[in-house]
C-alpha cells in the first residue's frame, strides 16, 4: 500500500480524530516552506524539545525512537513519507507513555486565489481511561494550540517567508548587542548583519545547530560573500563556531562534525541512512556554523529524517512493501534542474533516471525492466524506503573546497588546517602564477631597500585585481604569487586587471600563466596549499608569456566562459605549441595580449 493511502487508513481507523482545514492567499510553496520545519511547528504547539534515538539493524536499514513532552511519551518512529509541494506525514507506534500510536497526514491543494491546507491526525491511546479523556484534553491543548498556529499562519510568517517566533530565553541579549556592533564597525553592511543577529536571537534549536551561510544569504536576499564574511568575523570573535562535516549523500545531513579541520575523519556513518562514505572536498565535506554557548546554548540531536523541510532536494519518499509495484509520477513533472536520481536507503543502491522508465528492485540493487512509466517493484522480501533526489549539491551548501579557495577564510581564521600528510581532493579549481620581470636588475640598481618596496607595491597592485575578481591568494613566492579561483573567467578577469594595474603604476613587467584542472589540498609549511598536476602545469603557462601577457593553457581558453569574454573584450589571441620542462607532450597554449 503508498503511504499516503496507509497513514489515512490508519487515521481512519484510530480512536481519537481531529481534521483543520484552512485557506491561504498564499503559494503551494510557501505553505510548504512553513509547514514542513515540523521542529518549529512542535514550537508553536508548546511540545518542547524532541529527543531522538537512532539504531541501525542491517546495512541500510534503521530504526528511531522519538521522545516527546519531557520523556512522558515515546514512540517508535518511522520515517516522513512525501511529495514535494503535495503532502507529508508519517506514523508513530509502539507507544509508551499515554498514547499508543500516532498518524498525521498534511495535504496541499492548489485554489484559485492560493492554495488549501488539509491537516488530519489520528490517536490511539494506551489505555481505557485515557482513551475517555483524551479527545477532551487533546481538543483544548494540542489540537487548539494547532488550529490557531494555521490560522495564524500569514500573519507568523516574517519578511523572508519563515515562520516568525520570539527571541528564546537563554539569548544572552548583551553578547548578541555587542557582537552586532562590532560587526557593523568592521565595516559589514546593516542589511546583512541584521537579519544575522535577528535568525541568532529568533531561531529554533534545530536550525542553528547547523547554520548555512549560503543557504541564509538565498533566503534574505543579501550577498552570499558579504554574508560569509559575516559568520567567519562572528567565528573569529567567539560568538560562533565553525563545523567541517562529512556529508552524507542520501540525506545531505551532516556527519562527523569537527571543530577542527585536520581532525575531521575522512570516512563517517550516518546514523539516519544507516550507510558508510568517505570525504571529497569537492562534495562531501561541507562547512556549517553554530552559536558558541556564551551565546546561547541549543540543545542538538535532531535527527535528517525529520519533516521534509530538512531534505530540501529530496523530491519524494516513499515506503514501497515486499512484492509491491509503486508508481511514481512522469520525471517530467519534477522540478529536478539537473541530474534525477532514484535511492533505495535499504543498502543505499541508486540509479541514475533519464526518463520515464520500470525498475525491479532486488538486493543487488535496480535493474531495468523495461519501458514504460516511471515505477519501481520491490522485489525483496522486506518493505523499502525510496527517494526521489536531485543528485547535485546546490548552491546554498558551503563545502570545504570553496571555502578554502576564498580569501575571507584566509585572512580570518588561517588556523584550519589539515591534519599532516593528509591530502584530499578539492575537485576542479583554476590557478594562476605571476612572475615580475626585472626584479633582479631592480635589486643591483635600486638596493635590497629600494627594490623591496618596489616589489611590496607591486604584491598590492596584484591583490587589488584579486580581491576585485574573487580571487584568492594562496602563497607568495620570492617575488611571484599563486592565486586560486572558482572559475577560469574569473581568473582572466583578474589577470586582465593586473596586467593593467601594472601599466598604469609600475615600470617593471609582469607575466601571467593560468591553468584549470583537479587539485589536491594538502598542509605545508602550516598553510593549506595546492598540489598536483595541475599545479604544475599552471606554474609552466606563467613561464611561456612574455611581460604584459597571460598565457592559458588550451584547457582554459576553451573553456565556454572564457571564450565569451574573449570575444566580449575584442582580446588579441594567438596559439601556439611549446615544449615545457617537465612534461614530455607538447603542450597547446593561448597567449592573450590586453
Amino acid at each position: 500500500m503508498a503511504s499516503k493511502a496507509r497513514i489515512q487508513a490508519l487515521i481512519d481507523a484510530s480512536p481519537i480524530r481531529f481534521e483543520i482545514t484552512q485557506s491561504y492567499s498564499l503559494s503551494a510553496q510557501q505553505v510548504w516552506a512553513a509547514v514542513t520545519e515540523t521542529d518549529k511547528v512542535g514550537r508553536a504547539l508548546g511540545a518542547g524539545g524532541s529527543h531522538f534515538e537512532e539504531q541501525s539493524l542491517t546495512e541500510g536499514v534503521s530504526v528511531r525512537h522519538i521522545s516527546l513532552f519531557g520523556g512522558r511519551q515515546r514512540f517508535l518512529d518511522e520515517p516522513y513519507a512525501w511529495a514535494l509541494h503535495q503532502w507529508f506525514g508519517n506514523v508513530r507506534l509502539e507507544g509508551r507513555g499515554p498514547l499508543k500510536q500516532q498518524a498525521q497526514l498534511t495535504e496541499l491543494e492548489p485554489t484559485e486565489n492560493g492554495v488549501r491546507l488539509r491537516f488530519q491526525m489520528g490517536l490511539a491511546a494506551n489505555n481505557f481511561l485515557f482513551r475517555l479523556i483524551a479527545p477532551l484534553l487533546f481538543r483544548w491543548t494540542i489540537f487548539k494550540r494547532l488550529q490557531r498556529f494555521y490560522e495564524d499562519l500569514e500573519q507568523l510568517l516574517d519578511a523572508h517567508g519563515q515562520v516568525d517566533h520570539p527571541p528564546e530565553s537563554g539569548v544572552h541579549e548583551a553578547r548578541l548587542d555587542k557582537l552586532r556592533a562590532e560587526l557593523l564597525q568592521a565595516g559589514e553592511p546593516e542589511p546583512v548583519v541584521q537579519p544575522f543577529i535577528d535568525h541568532l536571537r529568533r531561531a529554533v534549536d534545530g536550525e542553528l545547530a547547523h547554520l548555512e551561510p549560503f543557504f541564509l544569504a538565498r533566503r534574505w536576499a543579501v550577498d552570499q560573500e558579504d554574508l560569509l564574511r559575516v559568520f567567519l568575523r562572528a567565528t573569529q570573535g567567539g560568538s560562533l563556531e565553525l563545523r567541517w562535516s562529512l556529508i552524507c549523500p542520501s540525506c545531505r545531513g551532516p556527519k562527523a562534525e569537527e571543530e577542527q579541520l585536520h581532525r575531521l575523519r575522512m570516512e563517517s556513518h550516518c546514523p539516519s541512512c544507516n550507510i558508510r562514505f568517505g570525504a571529497r572536498f569537492a562534495e562531501s565535506v561541507q562547512v556549517t556554523f553554530r552559536p558558541a554557548r556564551s551565546l546561547r546554548p541549543i540543545v542538538t540531536g535532531m535527527a535528517c529524517m525529520g519533516g521534509p523541510g530538512r531534505t530540501p532536494h529530496q523530491i519524494l519518499a516513499e515506503q514501497v512493501g515486499p512484492g509491491e509495484c509503486f508508481e511514481l509520477p512522469p520525471v517530467d513533472s519534477f522540478a529536478l534542474e539537473g541530474r534525477g536520481l532514484l535511492r533505495c536507503m535499504d543498502g543505499n543502491h541508486a540509479v541514475e533516471l533519464h526518463g520515464d522508465e520500470r525498475f525491479d528492485l532486488s538486493e543487488t540493487g535496480f535493474s531495468s525492466a523495461g519501458d514504460g512509466s516511471l515505477a519501481v517493484t520491490n522485489h525483496r522480501d522486506r518493505a523499502v524506503r525510496i527517494l526521489l533526489q536531485r543528485e547535485e549539491v546546490g548552491d546554498d551548501i558551503l563545502t570545504a573546497a570553496a571555502l578554502i579557495r576564498r580569501q575571507s577564510f584566509r585572512d580570518l581564521i588561517s588556523g584550519q588546517l589539515l591534519a599532516s600528510g593528509t591530502q584530499v581532493d578539492v575537485g576542479s579549481v583554476t590557478l594562476l602564477f605571476s612572475d615580475l620581470v626585472g626584479s633582479t636588475r631592480l635589486y643591483q640598481e635600486e638596493g635590497d631597500a629600494g627594490a623591496f618596496t618596489v616589489v611590496r607595491e607591486h604584491f598590492s597592485l596584484l591583490k587589488q585585481g584579486l580581491n576585485e575578481f574573487d580571487g584568492t591568494l594562496v602563497k607568495t613566492i620570492v617575488d611571484a604569487i599563486m592565486a586560486v579561483f572558482e572559475t577560469p573567467d574569473q581568473a582572466l578577469r583578474s589577470a586582465l586587471r593586473m596586467q593593467e594595474l601594472m601599466t598604469e603604476r609600475s615600470s617593471l613587467g609582469l607575466r601571467l600563466g593560468i591553468h584549470q584542472g583537479p587539485c589536491l589540498a594538502v598542509t605545508f609549511n602550516e598553510n593549506l596549499d595546492y598540489f598536483g598536476r595541475t599545479v604544475n602545469r599552471a606554474a609552466r603557462m606563467e613561464g611561456q608569456a612574455e611581460p604584459g601577457e597571460i598565457v592559458l593553457s588550451d584547457q582554459t581558453y576553451r573553456d565556454p566562459d572564457v571564450l565569451a569574454l574573449i570575444d566580449e573584450l575584442g582580446l588579441e589571441v594567438r596559439l601556439a605549441q611549446v615544449k615545457v620542462k617537465g612534461i614530455d607532450d607538447s603542450l597547446e597554449i593561448a597567449k592573450v595580449k590586453p
